[in-house]
């Protein structure tokens, strides 16, 4: 089992707590994992943006719960803001126009609007669109990280009950 998007702080006493709540089996595992970002990139060129602490950042995003993001980029921005799609969305031109628009109107010369790796997929389907409205939007990668340094004894707890549930390359 896993616990996913826990603080990246989370302590052993919280730990501790939460197994006693969840009550795995004996024959269970409980893994904690936390969200890790990464450094952003242009949407387009995946050239690194250096983006100052003081510029106005409009993060546009569809996933299910932004907060996490959104504080990430608090701690990295003194002035963010959210607009929000719904999670799984297809962008649509009309979006653009509502991006660029919001991103105007925001305070401060120096803006950028920064979205997910996964809205980049569906967004990069409109990559002429942003040209066209000489939009530039910066990539944040999200990625999965282990706490109390167990990746390595998850790997091995997977590849030991393949191991003991699959028979090996050609025998059935």
């Amino acid at each position: 089992m896993i616990v996913s998007k826990c603080p990246p702080a989370m302590s052993t006493e919280e730990k501790l707590a939460l197994e006693k709540e969840i009550k795995p089996l004996p024959h269970q595992r409980l893994f904690f994992t936390t969200l890790q970002y990464g450094a952003l990139s242009d949407m387009i060129t995946h050239h690194p943006v250096a983006v100052p602490k003081s510029a106005t950042v409009l993060l546009a995003c569809g996933i299910a719960r932004p907060e996490p993001l959104l504080e990430e980029l608090k701690r990295r921005y003194e002035q963010v803001y959210l607009l929000s799609f719904p999670d799984h969305y297809y962008y649509t031109e009309k979006d653009i126009l509502k991006i660029k628009k919001e991103c105007s109107d925001l305070p401060g010369t120096e803006k950028i609007v920064i979205t997910t790796e996964k809205d980049a997929v569906r967004l990069h389907l409109l990559k002429g669109m942003l040209a066209e409205q000489n939009l530039q939007m910066a990539v944040i990668p999200v990625e999965i990280a282990f706490l109390f340094g167990e990746a390595e004894l998850f790997n091995n707890f997977i590849f030991d009950y393949i191991g003991r549930h699959l028979p090996a390359p050609g025998q059935q």
